[in-house]
């Protein structure tokens, strides 16, 4: 038999069996339950709870700890003075405090908006909280995609003063390797995304690690196809009717690329680790150092060994290996998770289905909207003047890669952050992290749309001298300006859908978006209106803005109540806290309900056969919401 239920009564309101009082304690729940010590015997237990079998209680909320102790209620459970204060202090039952009925219908809904954060705006002072704790995140992040951008920026260059010819190779096995390797090893590492944010708002450290170590194991598991792939490029490029010499220089390539797969299983994986448990900013001075070095290794490989396209693509390599070095070093020395670190064993080579059925639909989403801009360039060779329309295809998608690396940070950092509220059982913070991060992308779109106007005769001279093109260019810029204006809030609501677990909604709408209204309007635009290389980029607007409105109408109509519960289900094993609604006390036993805010669940088992449900530190019977079902238990004991 478990710890007994002592209730204090003064002033409560007990329940009837009349069905006007049933019906009202469905709406609003009349009591408030805290934790106090035990009675002195089950016989107390019994005189109490066996007469009101029908008796409800509403944990509260702001309750965090489930161990805390009230002193100035307690109830001895024994005239034993030492025994008295030893299970005061360790073992924690329920207090009931009453609350007056309120006395009319509007009356309770006007106190039920008042009493619930998630029906109010953020107050300028939870904004401001909100908006720093998103930048500390998103501001290190934003200046790691500038880095990797300058990496890359750095090996075209190489390529192009080694030839037209190697650049045309080395262009070609770059989006060979993005469409095949690069998408969907950056898409599986995002299944982890959600299982980090609630792990470290749950504060279960374990959790986070096994997710790094099975995250890992799942992205090296993916490069074994993905390196026979790209080791048969040749053969497959040549079969598409590829130019035999340009096919040679982008499968040699792509043939000394296969050990960045490895170094990108490890780091994808990573990353998403170390901005999950705050270290965004120590992880961009890593990879910084690692892109500084990045210089001097094509200059060494490139020019002084005169290894030509080999060198640059082991100059990549080498760079991505010593951002793995450099992380994991931070780590090492630095201790500063030297408590929260996860030892490898062999428990990561189990229990890799939570991962893989959030890892899975995300790649998906990653994957349709990068293969949608390769889909662009192909359509742009067969174009009037196919050369300078590719060529500007090259120059627009590197400048929408630059400006992808803003939202793709605010993205990111949201994510982390709606996953460690709902986590933690604060889904009105996860509202308020929605609505700045929503905001924040809003002022990112502006300025993009501005400066690629204002700019629109300048930047492409940072890419090329040919008249076409930039003519061609400035032409466009303004019109992918506008696109952004869908783009940013749509990857930042991405972000949310991801921090909240629910990454098929994101591939469902990415694939309507981008291939059911963005490619029928490109191809219909270009080819049979014949507005040309415009009409592909028209078709790209009309893609972000499907997908922004489709995106933003889930996101505005989410019940993040509900959301909490459904994350605790999709993302772990083990979840603690988590919010559940209504308590029910029969019998000594508790039935959750689903009726109204409040109380905490401090532990959930998903593997066991019997599943428990610990709710502040009390184990129940019959709860059955999203998706988990309680065996019916014999005995209830505290934990």
């Amino acid at each position: 038999m478990g710890y007994p239920v002592q209730f204090h009564t003064e002033g409560a309101v007990q329940s009837s069996d009349d069905e006007s009082d049933s019906d009202f304690r469905e709406s609003e729940p009349l009591l408030q339950v805290q934790l106090v010590a035990p009675p002195s015997s089950d016989d107390e237990l019994e005189s109490f709870v066996g007469e009101k079998p029908g008796f409800l209680g509403l944990l509260d909320s702001s309750m965090r700890n489930p161990m805390k102790f009230d002193r100035e209620r307690a109830v001895p459970s024994s005239d034993d003075e030492s025994d008295s204060d030893h299970s005061h202090e360790s073992i924690p039952l329920f207090h009931v405090h009453s609350k007056a009925p309120p006395s009319s219908d509007d009356e309770s809904e006007v106190s039920l908006c008042k009493e619930n954060p998630l029906q109010q705006c953020p107050s300028p002072y939870q904004i401001f909280e909100e908006l720093k704790n998103l930048l500390e995140i998103a501001g290190p992040l934003a200046a790691l995609n500038c880095v990797l951008y300058v990496r890359a920026m750095v090996s075209v260059l190489c390529l192009g003063r080694l030839g037209g010819l190697q650049l045309a190779g080395g262009a070609l096995s770059l989006g060979f390797t993005n469409i095949t390797g690069y998408s969907v090893l950056s898409g599986l590492a995002t299944g982890m995304d959600p299982i980090c944010s609630q792990g470290i708002g749950s504060e279960n450290y374990r959790l986070i690690g096994l997710a790094l170590q099975r995250t890992i194991l799942i992205l090296l598991t993916a490069c074994l196809p993905i390196s026979l792939l790209w080791y048969n490029l040749e053969s497959i490029l040549l079969a598409l009717r590829q130019d035999p010499e340009i096919t040679a220089m982008a499968s040699l390539y792509c043939f000394f690329t296969i050990p960045d797969l490895l170094a990108n299983s490890i780091m994808h994986p990573l990353k998403i680790y170390l901005k999950s448990v705050g270290l965004a900013a120590p992880m961009f001075w890593c990879s910084a150092l690692a892109v500084v070095l990045h210089v001097p290794l094509n200059i060494l490989f490139v020019f002084i060994l005169d290894l030509g396209v080999p060198g640059v693509a082991i100059a990549v390599v080498c760079t991505n290996f010593n951002m793995v070095f450099f992380n994991l070093g931070y780590l090492k020395y630095s201790d500063v998770l030297k408590d929260r670190w996860v030892p490898w064993s062999t428990e990561c080579l189990r229990g890799w289905g939570p991962i893989l059925t959030l890892a899975l639909p995300s790649c998906l989403a990653v994957c349709l909207e990068w293969w949608w801009y390769e889909i662009v360039t192909l359509l742009a060779g067969y174009l009037p003047n196919p050369q300078v329309a590719v060529a500007t295809t090259g120059v627009i998608i590197q400048t929408t890669a630059l400006m992808y690396t803003f939202p793709q940070a605010l993205s990111s950092s949201v994510s982390t952050r709606v996953g460690k509220e709902l986590g933690a059982g604060n889904p009105a913070r996860a509202r308020i992290a929605t609505f700045v991060a929503l905001s924040c992308a809003l002022i990112v779109a502006v300025v993009s749309l501005t400066w690629t106007t204002v700019l629109r005769g300048i930047w492409g001279h940072v890419f090329t001298k040919d008249e076409n093109v930039l003519a061609l260019t400035a032409a466009v810029l303004p019109l992918i300006g506008l696109c952004e204006l869908g783009n940013c809030p749509q990857t930042t609501g991405v972000g949310v859908l991801r921090g909240s677990a629910r990454p098929w909604t994101g591939a469902s709408i990415n694939l309507g978006s981008f291939y059911l209204v963005g490619t029928p309007v490109a191809v219909a635009l270009a080819f049979w209106f014949r507005i040309g290389f415009g009409g592909l980029w028209y078709g790209l607007l009309a893609a972000q803005i499907a997908c922004a409105a489709s995106i933003l109408f889930v996101v505005l109509r989410t019940d993040w109540e509900d959301e909490g519960l459904q994350l605790m289900v999709k993302t772990s094993n083990r979840v603690v806290p988590m919010d559940i609604d209504e308590v029910q006390l029969e019998e000594g036993l508790f039935s959750p309900k689903k009726i109204q805010s409040g109380g905490l669940i401090t532990n959930v088992n998903l593997d066991s056969e019997t599943r428990l449900v610990t709710v502040d530190g009390a184990t129940g019977q019959h709860y059955s919401h999203c998706g988990i079902n309680i065996a019916q238990q014999e005995s209830y004991q505290c934990t």
